[in-house]
């Protein structure tokens, strides 16, 4: 269960509150385990269990919304109520659309190559970029990844220590890094055909001070963090440097570790890129 696992994280790195990740990791474990566990053929318990279960998750949804109308009093600069899918369902969306897009150039292939999909303000450059990764190289480089770019530099959060990595993967020592815009995403493109997908965000005052505020708020958590020179063995076979040493060294990078918050841990269902992204 995502919740027992973001638990665990939370409970060996010190953050609180979480017996709310507990709670709903039991019940939903519980649950999922009676229905796997009950005979095939009593489809009265199979629906009981499937009611509580929507029972259970409506009664959640309105604690989180109260607990999320109780955020949004603290700071209106908050994004807007919105329901989101699943987590597995969001995170293959990147590759969905790639899909799309090339089967779009395919299909007209023929036309004049300058084809917009997009729109932007004219004269207009953002001060904020939202900028999403997907590629058609693996299911791990399919799943959506997101960093943000202000002033040149990107900002980017994830799992980049592989001495670190527990849970294939998945769980490891939370990096956070800065790095050159242009050169990021060059190595980008360069290192595993990523396609990025761009979005501008225009930013009042107001929310520049608030960016830059809460950029010096995620920096006095962490400390500085120098990538190891060694290299690593590649899935083809071949040696090659980490790509946290990669963005060290040919994007400008400046690398650090979360030294305590909720970002110290790292994990793809939850303290994930848009975690922080959405912070």
């Amino acid at each position: 269960s995502i919740n027992l696992v973001t638990y665990v994280l939370y409970r060996k790195n010190k953050i609180r509150p979480r017996f709310r990740l507990l709670l709903d990791g039991l019940v939903l474990v519980f649950l999922g385990g009676t229905s796997l566990l009950s005979s095939t053929g009593n489809s009265v318990f199979q629906l009981f269990v499937l009611g509580a279960y929507f029972f259970l998750y409506g009664v959640s949804n309105i604690r989180d919304g109260f607990l999320f109308e109780e955020e949004i009093g603290k700071n209106h600069l908050k994004r807007r109520i919105r329901i989101s899918l699943p987590i597995v369902l969001a995170a293959l969306i990147p590759a969905r659309t790639l899909a799309k897009i090339n089967k779009f150039m395919q299909e007209n292939a023929d036309e004049r190559e300058d084809i917009h999909l997009g729109m932007v303000k004219s004269g207009k450059t953002a001060e904020l970029e939202i900028f999403v990764h997907t590629a058609e190289t693996s299911l791990f480089s399919a799943i959506g990844h997101v960093d943000i770019c202000y002033q040149g530099r990107v900002i980017s959060y994830g799992n980049y220590d592989p001495s670190s990595e527990t849970l294939f993967g998945m769980v490891g020592d939370g990096v956070l890094y800065f790095c050159d815009r242009d050169k990021y995403i060059d190595l980008c493109k360069r290192e595993s055909q990523k396609t990025l997908f761009g979005y501008g965000i225009d930013l009042t005052p107001e929310m520049e001070k608030a960016v830059q505020k809460k950029l010096a708020e995620l920096k006095q958590l962490t400390i500085p963090w120098e990538p190891s020179a060694d290299k690593i063995m590649t899935g083809d076979g071949k040696e090659d440097y980490t790509y946290a040493y990669k963005i060290r060294h040919e994007t400008d990078g400046e690398l650090y570790k979360f030294i305590k918050s909720k970002f110290k841990s790292y994990f793809v269902l939850s303290t994930n890129c848009v975690l922080l992204a959405d912070t």
